[in-house]
């Protein structure tokens, strides 16, 4: 369960003790589940965060609130977040991307950053399409067990490691963290910060629909898996990727992954060694 704050200008200079939240609508989900809208009262004052974390208690660490909207430090109110989800958004596209590169005959390089190892149990949706897997994380031992089991039965040979990238054509880095230094040439794929970004979900119009337009949508798809049980969604795909203001399709990011590869390849293959 969570809860959206819609804040609502009321004009005034201020806001009557007590009447900062002006009503909670309850919303019901086709699975049983249930979160809430509520909505705030601004003044010319702004608002009265302390009358709101009073308000929602527990709750109040869990929020979805306009990403224009900004929480004041002494609050102990908490924006809800989404990389988990953001990150199952990644690791489904990706292998989806790869697996169409894969059968164009593209080799592929791909770098998992992943400091708590978090994500092992989502390493076969990328090493059965690259051809170079390597895992960068302060906690291998998260991974052996998967490493082992995927060479056995896919002869799919990754490396674990804690020491930093080097520079490289047509890498592409699936950065967890969002927060993985890489000044190489190739893409970078976060759930927030550097690179890009997953937005949107493809399909699911059923929970589309309970989304208000004022929050992102990425967000509330992530509070719905996460907090409301709606875990069929650990198979979705992205719909958009966004880097900064510029939104792209999953069809152009392909389009830019193949060139980056292809570029890659041709550096590779130019290089000549002497003995």
């Amino acid at each position: 369960m969570f809860v959206i704050l819609n804040p609502e200008f009321t004009g005034k200079s201020r806001v009557k003790k007590g009447r900062t939240v002006s009503r909670i609508n309850e919303v019901m989900t086709g699975g049983g589940e249930r979160f809430y809208i509520a909505d705030i009262a601004a003044s010319e004052k702004g608002i009265n965060w302390d009358e709101v974390e009073y308000f929602l208690g527990r709750y109040g660490k869990n929020i979805l609130l306009d990403s224009r909207i900004k929480l004041p430090d002494f609050t102990g109110l908490k924006r809800f977040s989404s990389d988990e989800f953001k990150n199952i958004l990644l690791f489904n596209t990706l292998s989806s991307l790869f697996k169409g590169m894969y059968l164009e005959g593209l080799k592929i390089s791909c770098f998992i950053n992943d400091p708590e190892g978090l994500y092992s149990s989502f390493l076969s949706l990328i090493v059965k399409f690259a051809s170079e897997t390597v895992v960068f994380t302060k906690r291998g031992f998260r991974y052996h067990s998967e490493v082992s089991r995927l060479y056995s039965y896919m002869g799919a040979g990754v490396r674990i490691t804690d020491k930093e990238i080097k520079e490289q054509e047509g890498v592409f880095v699936l950065d967890t963290a969002g927060s993985f230094k890489y000044s190489g040439r190739g893409l970078v794929f976060s759930p927030r910060g550097q690179g890009l970004n997953p937005w949107g979900v493809r399909g699911f119009s059923d929970i589309k629909s309970l989304c208000p337009e004022y929050i992102d949508i990425t967000e509330f798809f992530g509070a719905m898996y996460k907090l409301n049980r709606e875990y069929r969604l650990k198979d979705a795909f992205c719909e958009y990727f966004r880097q900064g203001k510029d939104i792209k399709s999953a069809g152009e990011v392909y389009e830019k992954m193949k060139g980056s590869a292809q570029k890659g390849a041709r550096k590779r293959e130019s290089i000549i060694f002497y003995v």
